[in-house]
């Protein structure tokens, strides 16, 4: 019975080579060779492993049928999520609770909701900053002005004088 190479690379993550294995499905990939359960068997082992930015990177270098395979888009929206690109994680999840049954949709939808919790947060810490840096300008502009009176006060004292 000949091995085929989803085999071998199982095989490989199966003994904790997971780099090797991922290694051997991407030469695949990059060969065109690569069946969708190649693609899912990367995807899912460089998802698993936290090697997110390879993970994104293999969906952009992606042939467009893979946009619209949901298991891939899911892994990519997570992918997004954990490198903090929001708006792509949002609109990948979006993008993904289109397709799903209605079954399907909780998992996708609390983590579009934790996006959105995300940029909210993010929204008020840039409000709070923007109202920090006015309050340390209208600080520094009365001190400006404080001191300024000090030296007018001085001076006028000691020419009084």
């Amino acid at each position: 019975m000949q091995q085929t190479v989803l085999d071998r690379a199982l095989r490989l993550d199966d003994a904790g080579l997971s780099r090797e294995a991922t290694r051997l499905l991407a030469k695949e990939v990059d060969a065109g060779r690569a069946e969708i359960k190649l693609v899912h068997q990367l995807a899912y082992i460089l998802k698993r492993d936290g090697r997110e930015i390879e993970l994104r990177r293999l969906f952009a270098m992606g042939k467009t049928q893979w946009r619209k395979d949901s298991y891939l888009l899911g892994l990519y929206a997570d992918a997004c999520f954990i490198l903090d690109d929001l708006s792509e994680a949002e609109a990948a999840y979006r993008e993904l609770l289109a397709r799903l049954p209605a079954d399907k949709r909780a998992g996708t939808e609390r983590n579009l909701r934790a996006v959105n919790q995300e940029l909210d947060r993010i929204g008020r810490a840039r409000e709070s900053l923007s109202r920090a840096r006015w309050g340390l300008a209208i600080g520094l502009g009365l001190s400006v002005c404080f001191v300024a009176g000090v030296w007018i006060i001085a001076r006028r004292r000691k020419l009084a004088e």
